[in-house]
C-alpha cells in the first residue's frame, strides 16, 4: 500500500480538480483525491461512464427553480445529483458534465479502497492468520448528498461519508465544492504559500472569491464567522464523545470556530456555509454547525469579480 494510501485510509476526503484541501486525524475531517486514485482529473467523467450503473432519484427544486435529481450507482451506492432542469442549457450541460467528473472521482476513490482493503487483508493474514477487517461491500457509505446552491455561473455540493472497515470509531469523510460553469473547473479550499505542507487549518483561498492568507484578515473573518456562531446560542460543553447527541461540542478553552480549525466551506442561496471540520461534530451538518455567513456580511472580505457580483445578487 503507497503511503498516500495509508494516510487516506486513516484519515478523510474532500475533492478538487483545482484547488486542494485538507487532512486531519479528527473525525468528520476533508481528504485529498488528488493524491490516490483521482489524481488526474481527465480520467473523471470517462471513469464514471466505463463503470457507473445508475439508478436515478426523484426529482427535486431549488428556491430559484432549477430541478435536480441523484444519480446512485447500484454497486457502490455512491450518488451524486444532475441537474434536470435551468434556464440556461449549455451551462447545464456543462454543470452535468463536471459532476459526471466528481461522480466518476468517487467511484475511482472506492475502486482504490476496495483494492486497498484486500491488499490489507492479504498482510494481515501472511502475519497473522486473521484478516485485518471482516467489513465486506462498499468502503464507502455516504451520509449526506447535497445540491446547495446553482446559479449562473456556481454551483455548490456538499457530502459526508464514512468508511466502512468494521471499527466502532472509523473514518469519516466531509467535503464540500465548488464548480464555476464559466471557467469548468471544481473548486474548493487552497492552501496559502508558505504553509506547511502537514498544516491544514489556518489561513486559505477559495476560489475567486476569497484571499484570506493574510493573518490577520482570516483572524477578522474567524471572528464574524465565531459572532454568528454565538446568535445561535450555547452549544453543550463537556460531554464524552460517545455519549454525545446531535450537533457539536464546544469547549470554553477551544471553541469550535477558531483560527486553527480545519473546515469546509461551500455556497447556499443564503451565504456562505462554513463547516467545521473537528471531531467534536457529526460528519453531516448539524444545527449550528455549518454557519452560514450572509453574502452582504461577507462582503467586506470578497475579491471583486464575477463571483462576488453573483453572490451579492442574492440579497
Amino acid at each position: 500500500m503507497s503511503n498516500s494510501l495509508r494516510t487516506f485510509a486513516c484519515a478523510a476526503l474532500v475533492m478538487a480538480a483545482s484547488s486542494m484541501p485538507a487532512m486531519s486525524e479528527n473525525r468528520g475531517v476533508t481528504y485529498h483525491w488528488y493524491e490516490d486514485a483521482a489524481h488526474n482529473p481527465s480520467t473523471w467523467a470517462e471513469y464514471f461512464q466505463q463503470h457507473a450503473q445508475i439508478e436515478l432519484g426523484p426529482e427535486r427544486r431549488l428556491p430559484n427553480g432549477v430541478s435536480w435529481r441523484l444519480q446512485t450507482d447500484r454497486v457502490s451506492r455512491l450518488a451524486y445529483p444532475r441537474l434536470t432542469w435551468m434556464p440556461d442549457r449549455k451551462r447545464m450541460l456543462v454543470a452535468n458534465r463536471l459532476l459526471d467528473g466528481a461522480h466518476g472521482a468517487e467511484l475511482l476513490v472506492e475502486s482504490e479502497l476496495q483494492g486497498s482493503r484486500e491488499r490489507s487483508n492479504e498482510t494481515a493474514v501472511a502475519l497473522t492468520g486473521k484478516p485485518f477487517t471482516s467489513a465486506t461491500g462498499p468502503v464507502l457509505k455516504q451520509w449526506n448528498v447535497d445540491l446547495t446552491y446553482v446559479g449562473k455561473r456556481l454551483m455548490s455540493v456538499q457530502t459526508s461519508a464514512i468508511e466502512n472497515i468494521g471499527a466502532s470509531h472509523p473514518p469519516t469523510y466531509l467535503r464540500g465544492l465548488t464548480f464555476d460553469l464559466q471557467a469548468e473547473t471544481i473548486v474548493e479550499l487552497g492552501r496559502c504559500p508558505g504553509r506547511p505542507p502537514d498544516i491544514y487549518a489556518g489561513p486559505f483561498r477559495y476560489g475567486e472569491l476569497l484571499d484570506l492568507c493574510d493573518p490577520a484578515r482570516y483572524r477578522d473573518f474567524i471572528a464574524l464567522v465565531r459572532q454568528i456562531d454565538l446568535r445561535n446560542g450555547p452549544r453543550r460543553v463537556g460531554q464524552p464523545a460517545k455519549d454525545r447527541p446531535e450537533g457539536c461540542l464546544d469547549w470554553p478553552d477551544q471553541p469550535l470556530f477558531r483560527e486553527d480549525q480545519e473546515y469546509v466551506v461551500y455556497l447556499t442561496f443564503t451565504g456562505l456555509a462554513v463547516q467545521a471540520a473537528g471531531g467534536d461534530c457529526p460528519v453531516e451538518p448539524t444545527p449550528g454547525n455549518p454557519v452560514i455567513v450572509p453574502y452582504r456580511k461577507l462582503m467586506p472580505f470578497m475579491q471583486p469579480g464575477s463571483w462576488r457580483d453573483e453572490l451579492l445578487s442574492l440579497d
